[in-house]
């Protein structure tokens, strides 16, 4: 994901100056984010991905960790947000949020695909073929016979879900492929394809109850 789209999670106040972890942070490729922030950590599942970010700038606050399994004390971070990671998680994500409110004493602000995404023409009929949908209540399970299995979200999961977690919605945004590809480009760069009218990502940006 772009510096730009990833920007869009966010409003200035929730990182500029605050204590910040970045979730499944991998290479650490959000310059932006990481810039603004008073004071940066990042957490991944993936050595070499860290072992790249501490070549790029050896005095990033890194850790190798599960996300699910977050190694810090409640209420330690101002803003905890996850980019294009929960999803790939699957039935984790809900262990993995329940670990960002944990420590966040403000905000949790996070994306997820859209249950419309693998639902889409874009995908090969040979494929359709081994993908099961299964609806878990507050999520759908996407599960094929070649890749972990991944979790896709409508607007009623999503809110269901922040009330189980006690999370008060702040602001839910709904992006269709077409409009995250054309995020922060020129206006006469913008160009959007018939098959890409599809709903793709859902940011959120929720607030710990205290």
């Amino acid at each position: 994901m772009t510096n730009t789209s990833a920007c869009n999670l966010f409003r200035m106040e929730d990182i500029r100056g605050k204590d910040v972890l970045d979730v499944g942070c991998g290479g650490v490729r959000h310059s932006e984010l990481e810039a603004l922030a008073g004071n940066y950590t990042g957490i991944n599942i993936s050595v070499n991905a860290l072992e790249e970010a501490k070549r790029r700038d050896s005095w990033r606050k890194l850790a190798v960790c599960d996300a699910e399994n977050l190694p810090f004390r409640p209420n330690t971070f101002d803003s905890v947000f996850s980019i294009d990671t929960l999803t790939l998680l699957g039935d984790g994500c809900y262990g993995a949020l329940k670990e960002m409110r944990r420590v966040t004493r403000g905000m949790v602000v996070f994306n997820v695909s859209h249950v419309d995404y693998p639902k889409t023409d874009l995908i090969l009929e040979l494929e359709l073929k081994l993908i099961t949908l299964m609806d878990n209540g507050s999520y759908t399970t996407l599960k094929t016979q070649e890749m972990p299995d991944r979790a896709f979200f409508d607007e009623n999961n999503i809110c269901l879900m922040l009330r189980e977690l006690d999370l008060i919605p702040k602001g839910i945004t709904i992006l269709t492929a077409n409009r995250e590809r054309n995020l922060g480009l020129e206006p006469w760069k913008r160009h959007d394809e018939p098959d890409m009218d599809f709903k793709q990502k859902i940011f959120i940006r929720a607030l710990k109850r205290q």
